[in-house]
């Protein structure tokens, strides 16, 4: 007669007792079947059929997967010849893009989630999601100027870190910056660092001072960012900036200096007054 066995184990021995089962062979002889299989961890090695009461095994987690924290790895055949386990031990580890370089982190662009989670699929692993990818930050073109061009006119793409300088043609004179770079905002988008320049024809009056001369910058002709330097003629002094530059609006910035006649007060007994006529009509005259 078959008897029933515990554990889910069954057993040929004969039963001289009708109304007593016998327990299962492998709790008689104090075993444990071989320990389960695991989808988050597995055995190194050969597995036994069956192993002694008090066998203590040490599981490795599967690749995507890492110790949980205060966890064990160890099995133990128990003296009712089940195993002890942990349940899930071994958690789904996550794969973090992230960029060590810092150079690199602001030259790319994560394209994709910021995570994914390695998990079992069907008899083997795979991640939980499509992977993302770093992408160079890319800029728009550049834009184009009338009467000008620049460097980067056969470039076909333009990425965080390039840049272009652009030019006038003959006869223009170049109004802004003239290097531009492409940069990065929002830590996404690239974008220029500034607007593009234009080009203009600026043409500033000759320069004249009264009583006073060149002393660098002449002629014949004035175009932007031209400067010229001022002194006045002896006996005169200076009144405003010596130096005057030649702007985009064609005027001078500063105004033009003027220059004063020195005048010598005449002395006046205790109590009088100076004789400021020539000052004051010097003032008039300006």
């Amino acid at each position: 007669q078959r008897v029933s066995c515990w554990h889910g184990c069954t057993s040929n021995i004969p039963n001289p007792f009708n109304f007593f089962p016998l327990p299962c062979l492998s709790l008689l002889l104090g075993i444990c079947d071989s320990p389960p299989r695991l989808s988050f961890a597995e055995l190194p090695g050969v597995v036994n059929d069956s192993y002694t009461v008090g066998t203590k095994l040490k599981y490795s987690c599967r690749p995507g997967y890492m110790l949980g924290s205060g966890k064990s790895p160890y099995v133990t055949c128990l003296a009712n010849s089940t195993w002890s386990v942990d349940p899930e031990f071994c958690v789904g580890e996550f794969l973090r893009l992230t960029n060590l370089n810092p150079f690199s982190f602001f030259r790319y662009r994560l394209i994709g989630p910021t995570s994914a989670r390695c998990v079992v699929v069907g008899n083997g692993v795979d991640w939980d999601k499509e992977l993302s990818h770093c992408e160079a930050i890319p800029c728009r073109p550049p834009p184009d100027i009338t009467n000008g061009s620049h460097t980067g006119q056969s470039e076909q793409q333009f990425l965080y870190g390039s840049a272009v300088t652009y030019k006038c043609d003959q006869g223009f004179s170049l109004i802004g910056e003239a290097t531009i770079h492409c940069t990065m905002k929002n830590n996404v988008d690239g974008e220029w660092s500034g607007p593009a320049p234009e080009c203009k024809v600026v043409r500033c009056p000759e320069p004249e001072v009264k009583n006073g001369k060149k002393q660098s910058g002449f002629g014949p002709d004035y175009s932007y960012g031209n400067t010229v330097i001022f002194e006045c003629d002896s006996g005169y002094t200076l009144n405003g900036s010596s130096s005057v530059k030649c702007e985009a609006n064609n005027s001078w910035v500063p105004s033009l200096p003027t220059c004063i006649t020195h005048t010598t007060p005449t002395t006046s007994p205790p109590g009088g007054t100076k004789d400021t006529s020539g000052v004051l009509e010097e003032l008039l005259a300006i």
